[in-house]
């Protein structure tokens, strides 16, 4: 067995005994005596460096050196003259010492002829219970042989491996607490569900701390397609990304196909790859893994169901000796991690499938309240247009059968013998009166259907808007003076030419003159104003009529130019009229191209003056006929 590659991980430490050593001892017995007080009075570390330098003050030599194997951070080394301490490292990777544990279980050389601050040296490998439990090195700075020496250590030899025993025992107990310390703090982390981030962090915590090692990674797999569909070589397309490391250095990630030491562990799962760092390996690495600056790896594959999900590399500047007891442990520590792993993946996907879900329900819950909204928009239409047929209706039978009922009772009167001539010709008139307001009323509904349905083209011509105001004022003038209204008229002083269609014109300023005389106070004026304006760079032609008259309540103005809306109190007050007027007024509005707008506000006396403002624009087409 080659016990000499182990001991070069990390040089012995050399430091002043903490028990004094006696002088050589009279007899083999007093040295025995000495060996047993220190193991007795002494702790691990000490009794290995008060033993390492009783042998070496016994030998009489200048160097002595006891290294339990496995147990590095143990060794004890002594030096007669400290300032000739000899390069350990150099030494115990000496190729003469290769023979150890191979060939014999002692090397004693008397001449090594080399600069290595000693001429000669003395190899032991030291057993206990049939196996090898350390080495012991003593050296001399001068050339000598080894016989005095020899026939010595096989007097405290017993005591010496006791005492490596008894380390190396006292340092399993620590290393097992250590590890069931670390092991109990990351299944605790791990149940705690915490962010895998802080689960990586406390693994590589653990790994650094008891083993130990000097730098430790977590690799992570993302695989580019599904796993039944791997390469014939059983190697998927996956990106290896580094998650964490205890070591500072940027982001990176590398294909798996190009890391042979990945490969070699995936392929193996659940079985690490263990590099001691001595011996060439030869296989190519990732640069994340930095082989050239830590040569000393143990790469263990995270698994979960035989799914390689990453990987748990652990490096070491010196070459290393990778224990079985530690390799078990981080095969322990990488199961959790992989729970861990698994168990934060399916969380996210559980998220993810919840957020999903609730976003869909978010969506359906939106939509529901869009088709709840539509639903009762369209209600709430189909409430108004019943409660517009139920007006429509209302009016309509107040309209039709009123002169329904005067034509038949005239019709009844016509039929009576003896009537006089004066009387018959009453009679007509109403007859003719009644029959006259039905045609109108006829002519309205028709009217306003056209307007709606498919407005035909405009006949423009030019009018001389002043002529046309003024001639309807005259007849108005006749008609309002039961109930004694004045039509007072503001024009300009000269002409106001106006492109639009007669037809129109005049059927909107009847409309608005009639409803102006039907809904004034008596012995009231009307007022007429028209000027000219310019609005948005084109010329306009704004006439405002306005008459005190009933209030139009603030709700009900929007409404104003709906078909068959009149002011509460109207049908009450036995006001004539049909609410078909000003919708033909708007209608005809939007037929010229204009705008038409209404306004109640209170004056005097609790009147309110209620205003009608007309926009038409001066000429509707550029090539209007003269």
């Amino acid at each position: 067995m080659n016990v000499l590659p182990s001991l070069g991980m990390h040089q012995a430490r050399t430091v002043r005994p903490p028990i004094p050593v006696s002088p050589l001892p009279s007899t083999m017995l007093d040295l025995e005596q000495q060996f047993a007080q220190i193991l007795f009075h002494s702790s691990t570390d000490d009794a290995l460096q008060a033993i390492a330098a009783a042998v070496g003050t016994a030998c009489q030599v200048d160097f002595c050196l006891i290294a339990p194997l496995g147990l590095q951070r143990l060794a004890a080394c002594w030096a007669l003259k400290p300032e000739a301490h000899p390069n350990v490292a150099a030494l115990l990777t000496h190729p003469v010492l290769t023979a150890l544990g191979h060939e014999t279980e002692v090397l004693a050389l008397a001449d090594l002829q080399e600069d290595l601050s000693l001429r000669s040296l003395l190899a032991i490998q030291v057993q206990a219970q049939g196996r090898a439990a350390g080495i012991v090195l003593m050296g001399r700075s001068t050339p000598g042989a080894w016989y005095n020496e020899l026939q010595c250590w096989h007097s405290f030899s017993p005591i010496v491996s006791l005492a490596i025993v008894q380390a190396q025992l006292q340092q399993q107990i620590q290393q097992q607490t250590c590890y069931q310390t670390w092991t109990q703090q990351l299944s605790e982390a791990v149940r705690a569900t915490g962010k895998i981030e802080d689960i990586f962090a406390l693994t590589v915590e653990a790994t650094t701390s008891a083993l130990p090692v000097d730098r430790s990674l977590v690799l992570l797999l993302k695989y580019s397609q599904p796993l039944k569909k791997q390469c014939l070589d059983g190697l998927p397309k996956a990106t290896v990304t580094l998650a964490y490391s205890n070591l500072a250095q940027p982001a990176s990630s590398f294909q798996l196909a190009d890391c042979a030491l990945s490969q070699r562990a995936f392929l193996t799962q659940p079985d690490p790859v263990l590099i001691s760092g001595k011996e060439e390996d030869g296989a190519t690495a990732a640069s994340v893994l930095q082989l050239s600056e830590f040569p000393a790896l143990l790469l263990m594959p995270l698994t979960h169901q035989e799914t390689v999900l990453g990987f748990l590399a652990l490096q070491n500047q010196q070459p290393t000796l990778w224990q079985p007891e530690a390799v078990a442990w981080v095969k322990l520590i990488a199961t959790q991690l992989s729970t861990a792993i698994i168990q934060t993946r399916t969380f996210q996907q559980i998220h993810a499938l919840v957020d999903d879900r609730t976003a869909q329900l978010q969506r359906s819950l939106e939509v529901q309240a869009r088709l709840y909204e539509k639903t009762r928009q369209q209600v709430e239409q189909l409430r108004q247009m019943n409660q517009l047929k139920d007006e429509f209706l209302s009016t309509m039978s107040h309209e039709l059968r009123t002169p329904l009922t005067s034509m038949t009772l005239a019709i009844r009167m016509l039929r009576q013998p003896e009537l006089t001539f004066e009387r018959q010709q009453r009679y007509l008139d109403i007859l003719e009166q009644q029959c006259t307001q039905e045609t109108n009323l006829i002519n309205d509904l028709l009217a306003l259907q056209k307007l709606d349905s498919a407005p035909t083209t405009l006949q423009i011509r030019k009018i001389d808007l002043n002529s046309l105001i003024c001639d309807r004022a005259e007849s108005f003038e006749t008609t309002w003076a039961n109930k004694n209204l004045t039509l007072a008229i503001d024009l300009p002083p000269t002409a106001l030419p106006l492109y639009t269609n007669l037809d129109s014109l005049h059927r909107i300023l009847l409309e608005l003159l009639t409803n102006a005389g039907k809904y004034a106070v008596a012995n009231s004026t009307v007022h007429l104003q028209v000027h000219h304006q310019v609005v948005d760079s084109a010329n306009h032609i704004v006439l405002r009529l306005s008459n005190l008259g009933a209030a139009i309540l603030p709700e009900e103005l929007p409404y104003i130019f709906d078909k068959f809306r009149r002011g509460r109190g109207m049908t009450e007050q036995a006001i004539p009229g049909t609410g078909l007027g000003l919708a033909l007024v708007k209608s005809l509005v939007f037929y010229l191209k204009g705008a038409i707008e209404a306004t109640s506000e209170p004056k005097t006396n609790g009147l309110w003056e209620t205003c009608f403002c007309l926009t038409l624009p001066e000429t509707i087409t550029p090539a209007a006929e003269d």
